[in-house]
Protein backbone atom coordinates (compact mmCIF):
# COMPACT_ATOMS: atom_id res chain seq x y z
CA UNK A 1 0.00 0.00 0.00
CA UNK A 2 3.15 2.09 0.80
CA UNK A 3 4.60 1.97 -3.11
CA UNK A 4 0.59 3.03 -4.22
CA UNK A 5 0.92 6.34 -2.42
CA UNK A 6 4.37 7.39 -4.25
CA UNK A 7 3.19 5.99 -7.89
CA UNK A 8 -0.28 7.63 -8.15
CA UNK A 9 0.45 10.93 -7.70
CA UNK A 10 3.69 10.22 -9.91
CA UNK A 11 1.47 8.84 -12.37
CA UNK A 12 -0.72 11.49 -11.93
CA UNK A 13 1.54 14.36 -12.68
CA UNK A 14 2.76 12.83 -15.96
CA UNK A 15 -0.67 12.61 -16.62
CA UNK A 16 -0.71 16.43 -16.76
CA UNK A 17 2.16 17.29 -17.76
CA UNK A 18 1.37 15.32 -20.91
CA UNK A 19 -1.91 16.97 -21.62
CA UNK A 20 -0.78 20.29 -21.22
CA UNK A 21 2.11 19.66 -23.67
CA UNK A 22 -0.41 18.54 -26.14
CA UNK A 23 -2.93 20.61 -25.80
CA UNK A 24 -1.20 23.93 -25.70
CA UNK A 25 -1.50 23.60 -29.64
CA UNK A 26 -2.64 27.25 -30.38
CA UNK A 27 0.90 28.47 -32.28
CA UNK A 28 0.16 26.53 -34.81
CA UNK A 29 -2.26 27.91 -37.53
CA UNK A 30 -3.00 26.77 -40.73
CA UNK A 31 -3.67 29.44 -43.70
CA UNK A 32 -6.54 27.80 -45.69
CA UNK A 33 -6.11 30.48 -48.53
CA UNK A 34 -2.21 29.45 -48.79
CA UNK A 35 -3.17 26.10 -48.82
CA UNK A 36 -5.76 26.45 -51.46
CA UNK A 37 -3.47 29.08 -53.76
CA UNK A 38 -1.10 26.12 -53.75
CA UNK A 39 -3.77 23.51 -54.81
CA UNK A 40 -5.36 25.57 -57.51
CA UNK A 41 -1.39 25.81 -58.91
CA UNK A 42 -0.76 22.20 -58.72
CA UNK A 43 -0.13 19.96 -61.65
CA UNK A 44 -3.33 17.60 -62.10
CA UNK A 45 -1.10 14.06 -62.41
CA UNK A 46 -4.47 11.57 -62.49
CA UNK A 47 -4.84 9.13 -65.58
CA UNK A 48 -7.22 7.03 -66.18
CA UNK A 49 -6.91 3.68 -65.15
CA UNK A 50 -7.84 0.65 -67.92
CA UNK A 51 -9.39 -1.92 -66.00
CA UNK A 52 -8.55 -4.40 -68.46
CA UNK A 53 -5.08 -3.53 -67.04
CA UNK A 54 -5.93 -5.21 -63.73
CA UNK A 55 -7.95 -8.38 -65.22
CA UNK A 56 -6.29 -11.78 -64.88
CA UNK A 57 -5.96 -13.92 -67.53
CA UNK A 58 -8.46 -16.51 -67.75
CA UNK A 59 -7.79 -19.89 -67.00
CA UNK A 60 -8.73 -21.20 -70.54
CA UNK A 61 -6.09 -18.80 -71.87
CA UNK A 62 -3.01 -19.75 -70.27
CA UNK A 63 -0.87 -22.65 -71.38
CA UNK A 64 -0.17 -25.84 -69.18
CA UNK A 65 3.12 -25.11 -68.28
CA UNK A 66 2.61 -21.27 -67.55
CA UNK A 67 -0.06 -22.41 -65.21
CA UNK A 68 2.21 -24.73 -63.56
CA UNK A 69 5.08 -22.55 -63.39
CA UNK A 70 2.58 -19.62 -61.80
CA UNK A 71 1.36 -22.15 -59.55
CA UNK A 72 5.22 -23.03 -58.29
CA UNK A 73 6.11 -19.86 -57.54
CA UNK A 74 2.38 -19.25 -55.58
CA UNK A 75 3.92 -22.08 -53.56
CA UNK A 76 7.17 -21.41 -52.56
CA UNK A 77 6.63 -17.45 -51.75
CA UNK A 78 3.32 -18.65 -50.03
CA UNK A 79 5.41 -21.16 -47.81
CA UNK A 80 7.96 -18.80 -47.43
CA UNK A 81 5.51 -15.79 -46.22
CA UNK A 82 3.69 -18.73 -44.07
CA UNK A 83 0.25 -17.22 -45.68
CA UNK A 84 -0.52 -19.83 -47.92
CA UNK A 85 -0.68 -22.72 -45.62
CA UNK A 86 -4.14 -23.07 -44.53
CA UNK A 87 -5.72 -21.92 -48.22
CA UNK A 88 -3.48 -23.91 -51.27
CA UNK A 89 -3.67 -21.03 -53.65
CA UNK A 90 -1.67 -22.79 -56.14
CA UNK A 91 -4.18 -25.95 -56.08
CA UNK A 92 -7.19 -23.32 -57.12
CA UNK A 93 -4.77 -22.24 -59.47
CA UNK A 94 -4.19 -25.65 -61.26
CA UNK A 95 -7.94 -26.86 -60.72
CA UNK A 96 -8.67 -29.60 -58.76
CA UNK A 97 -11.36 -31.37 -60.50
CA UNK A 98 -14.83 -31.74 -58.66
CA UNK A 99 -12.65 -32.20 -55.27
CA UNK A 100 -12.36 -28.44 -54.66
CA UNK A 101 -13.46 -28.49 -51.05
CA UNK A 102 -11.90 -31.82 -50.04
CA UNK A 103 -8.07 -30.67 -50.88
CA UNK A 104 -8.87 -27.23 -49.03
CA UNK A 105 -10.50 -29.43 -46.09
CA UNK A 106 -7.48 -31.24 -45.56
CA UNK A 107 -4.47 -28.67 -46.44
CA UNK A 108 -6.38 -26.87 -43.60
CA UNK A 109 -6.43 -29.81 -41.08
CA UNK A 110 -2.92 -30.56 -41.97
CA UNK A 111 -1.78 -27.36 -42.03
CA UNK A 112 -0.01 -28.28 -45.36
CA UNK A 113 1.35 -30.94 -43.94
CA UNK A 114 3.44 -28.84 -41.59
CA UNK A 115 4.44 -27.05 -44.58
CA UNK A 116 6.34 -29.78 -45.99
CA UNK A 117 3.87 -30.03 -48.65
CA UNK A 118 3.43 -26.43 -49.81
CA UNK A 119 7.42 -26.47 -50.21
CA UNK A 120 7.21 -30.18 -51.74
CA UNK A 121 4.22 -28.83 -54.32
CA UNK A 122 6.18 -25.77 -55.55
CA UNK A 123 9.51 -27.67 -56.17
CA UNK A 124 7.87 -30.64 -57.95
CA UNK A 125 5.77 -27.87 -59.86
CA UNK A 126 9.28 -25.64 -60.26
CA UNK A 127 10.97 -28.96 -61.83
CA UNK A 128 8.69 -31.27 -63.42
CA UNK A 129 8.90 -30.17 -67.42
CA UNK A 130 5.67 -32.36 -68.39
CA UNK A 131 3.12 -30.84 -65.97
CA UNK A 132 -0.13 -32.47 -67.60
CA UNK A 133 -0.75 -34.66 -64.59
CA UNK A 134 -0.97 -31.71 -61.91
CA UNK A 135 -3.79 -29.62 -63.70
CA UNK A 136 -6.85 -30.52 -62.57
CA UNK A 137 -5.55 -33.23 -60.13
CA UNK A 138 -7.86 -34.10 -57.23
CA UNK A 139 -5.66 -35.80 -55.57
CA UNK A 140 -4.68 -34.78 -52.16
CA UNK A 141 -0.15 -35.15 -53.21
CA UNK A 142 -0.93 -34.61 -56.57
CA UNK A 143 3.24 -35.47 -57.44
CA UNK A 144 2.36 -38.89 -56.16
Amino acid sequence: MKNYIYILPLFFAFMLQSTSMFASNAKYKIDDVAVENLFQSSDDLTFAIDEASFMLPSQEKVKGSDKQMIAGIIALSSYVLGIGWLLPVHRLVLGTGNETAKIIALYCVTISGCGLLLLADGIMLLIDSDGSQYIENPKFIMWN
